[in-house]
């Protein structure tokens, strides 16, 4: 049995208005804190301007997940172009805006670890790497990409995801076990020269921490939490016009100087409106049970209100107590009422229509 709460993090997007920035489902006594940030030195890599960000943790602080921001890279195959890029950073540093570092596109595995668990592990522990085919699938649909991969040529965008087990130690020295997930995206861009450019990204990057010994007893309800991070779709619309604008003011200002970096400015430009589109169009998609099988959920019935909601296909019981919060259990004889607090209703599940 698991009780779930999809916990939203609010801070202000101005100081007049508040909005959702995320949400995901986590045990009802967990606390979330977190929304979003302004990176200061994110230079011309404008889509980690905006940085979505918190942590889940339990009351005792003992276990938790935390939502990491993106990273944003580019990389071209040929040597020509990538040193155009490097002095065009050079002169844009006289500005104070410094470039996207310039990083061949690598498997996640790789990403996740030098990247993340090297990176916030000093004694860099020994690791052990899986796919992360759930998550992968996730983000392939918000991508509007379909279920399966295409792979990195041929002008595919290449999505892959892995999530990465390690050891390690608190800054108290208590020890703890880890799983790190993320996801590679990588846009191929045509450019002059030989070979490809690309402008990718690492996503959905979360880590899920527990007492040394106690991992394998959560990863069902890692596995949950991990694929549950949803980011407000006016959130995203707001975010993706304020980093379009900037993005098209900056390439006008290029375009007047190299051809080269003008073009692939462009082409993210072309890349970042083709996303949001996507993503408004597997948002309506996502109605569909093969969508969802994809994703791993289903939906739920509220016999008494009509309302339904989408939780974890790992269990096939859900109860609500009408405040947005649920429990999820695999026993069909399990009811919640008398030991929990709270009145509870038993949810009916609804079976996609062949």
């Amino acid at each position: 049995m698991m009780k779930l709460d999809p916990a939203p993090s609010s801070p202000p997007v101005d100081a007049n208005h508040e909005s959702k920035i995320f949400s995901l489902l986590a045990p009802t006594d967990w606390s979330l804190v977190g929304g979003f940030a302004n990176k200061t030195d994110a230079g011309s890599c404008f889509s980690d301007l905006v940085q979505v960000q918190g942590a889940v943790k339990s009351s005792d602080g003992t276990y938790g997940m935390g939502v990491a921001p993106q990273s944003t890279f580019r990389y071209a195959d040929d040597p020509a172009v990538r040193q155009q890029w490097e002095q065009r950073d050079r002169f844009d540093e006289k500005y104070k805006l410094k470039g996207c570092p310039i990083v061949a596109p690598m498997h996640a595995a790789d990403f996740i670890r030098e990247y993340l668990v090297w990176k916030f592990h000093k004694d860099r522990p020994q690791v052990t790497a899986e796919p992360f085919p759930e998550l992968e699938q996730l983000v392939r649909l918000q991508l509007g990409l379909g279920p399966h991969g295409g792979g990195a040529g041929g002008g595919a965008t290449r999505v892959e995801a892995a999530r990465v087990r390690a050891s390690a130690t608190t800054e108290k020295g208590d020890p703890i076990d880890e799983w790190w997930s993320a996801v590679i995206v990588v846009h191929p861009v045509p450019v002059a020269g030989r070979g490809a450019a690309y402008d990718w990204h690492a996503e959905q990057i979360t880590v899920f921490q527990t007492p040394k010994g106690k991992l394998d007893g959560y990863d069902k309800l890692y596995r949950v939490m991990a694929t549950s991070v949803r980011i407000d779709p006016q959130f995203q619309a707001w975010n993706s016009g304020f980093v379009n604008q900037i993005y098209t003011q900056w390439a006008r200002e290029v375009q007047k100087q190299n051809a080269i970096v003008a073009a692939f400015q462009q082409h993210v430009i072309e890349t970042i409106q083709g996303v949001t589109a996507r993503q408004q169009h597997g948002s309506m998609v996502a109605a569909y049970g093969a969508d969802q099988l994809t994703r791993g959920v289903q939906t739920f019935r509220d016999s008494s209100t009509g309302r339904t909601v989408e939780l974890s296909n790992l269990y096939d019981h859900a109860w609500a107590n009408g405040n947005d919060q649920y429990i999820v259990t695999d026993d069909p004889n399990f009811n919640p009422n008398g030991h929990v607090n709270g009145d509870w209703g038993e949810l009916q599940l609804v079976r996609p229509q062949p």
